[in-house]
């Protein structure tokens, strides 16, 4: 599964998202992260900015919220990942 994919399966978007807003998930997202935001809440908030056409649905404010400890592991994953491709 590529990182795209999991962009998509993470925040229920309705379709997979080009290599350009990949990049541009992630520099916003460490944006995000350098304002004192948690990996999950950037990631978030970077997803709502960049994919807002493409969410299925919003999440509730209790979901933006969450800080559930796998999916701040997934997100850090993902940023590795992509600053080693860079």
């Amino acid at each position: 599964m590529n990182i795209s994919e999991i962009l998509k399966d993470i925040y229920a978007l309705k379709t997979t998202p080009t290599y350009t807003d990949v990049q541009k998930w992630y520099t916003l997202t460490l944006a995000y992260k350098q304002k004192g935001y948690s990996s999950n809440k950037a990631g978030y908030l970077a997803a709502k900015e960049i994919f807002s056409s493409q969410l299925i649905s919003e999440f509730s404010e209790a979901n933006e919220s969450l800080d559930v400890r796998n999916q701040i592991d997934n997100i850090d994953t993902l940023l590795s990942i992509i600053r080693g491709k860079k």
